[in-house]
């Protein structure tokens, strides 16, 4: 009764109040005689709000297995589609949004992640570190996975997403070389609204950089702190720009051309000597 979602109206549907150990099933509150609420005992319980709403649930006279009802729309009925709709309109720490802007700000990056031209395992590792779904070593240390949540890259703090993705020194010189720092005038503090933000008022172009840079520091990360080898920024912004190179493609073409035609001619050159 203390922890689940079933009071109407109500935040997450919890109740707020002091926990009475006498009392820890809905069912408690119910005459079994009449089957209505004990009033006494919800107005002793709850405040006259939540009191109110408690007793304005009518009940049932029929007796009936309880089951699992989908409280993100009114369908009741779960489906992936209304799980994403549902997360769309959520900041990523359990709770909604507060206003239609913040909604609008979210549909505009959740767009953007996934119709930006870039390989599905970096929009997939991209929308992860937004909502925090990697495990880096802060998430780590709390179930017993990982004995220490010091950053593997700068050994400078606690490793979370807003540090390795945000504050770290590496990363901070990743973008001031590849010319896309972030804005210092933004001051949001939950990490996702914060990320949300500096998408939502950015070029598509600096969009796509920051998700590519994203995903080659999350790579590095891996690699310092499976295999110990840690790259400077510098390497970190050649691997960025390796794979940001619109004319890439036609470039490793001419280049592995090109060795075919110097070792030919190379070995030509021997033949006449």
């Amino acid at each position: 009764m203390w922890r689940d979602a079933w009071l109407p109206g109500l935040e997450k549907g919890q109740s707020a109040q002091s926990i009475d150990i006498n009392y820890t099933l809905v069912s408690d509150l119910i005459d079994v005689n009449t089957y209505t609420w004990q009033a006494d005992v919800v107005n002793s319980l709850f405040g006259s709000d939540q009191a109110r709403r408690v007793l304005s649930m009518p009940l049932s006279r029929f007796t009936q297995e309880d089951e699992f009802l989908w409280q993100g729309d009114n369908t009741e009925e779960y489906l992936v589609r209304s799980g994403y709709k549902w997360l769309v309109s959520n900041t990523g720490d359990g709770t909604e949004c507060a206003n239609t802007s913040q909604n609008n700000e979210l549909r505009v990056f959740y767009n953007r992640i996934w119709n930006l031209k870039l390989a599905n395992k970096i929009k997939i590792t991209f929308w992860r570190i937004a909502n925090n779904f990697l495990p880096t070593l802060s998430n780590l240390v709390p179930p017993r996975v990982a004995t220490s949540s010091w950053c593997p890259v700068c050994s400078d703090a606690e490793e979370t997403v807003k540090h390795l993705f945000c504050d770290c020194a590496v990363i901070t010189q990743v973008l001031n070389a590849l010319l896309v720092p972030f804005a210092p005038s933004n001051n949001t503090n939950n990490w996702k609204l914060w990320l949300v933000k500096e998408f939502v008022n950015s070029s598509l172009d600096k969009c796509k950089l920051w998700m590519v840079v994203f995903w080659a520091v999350w790579f590095n990360r891996n690699s310092a702190y499976h295999e110990g080898v840690n790259q400077q920024a510098y390497g970190i912004v050649a691997f960025v720009k390796k794979h940001t190179c619109k004319n890439w493609t036609v470039w490793i073409r001419f280049y592995k051309r090109f060795n075919v035609l110097r070792v030919a001619f190379g070995s030509h050159q021997r033949d006449l000597k």
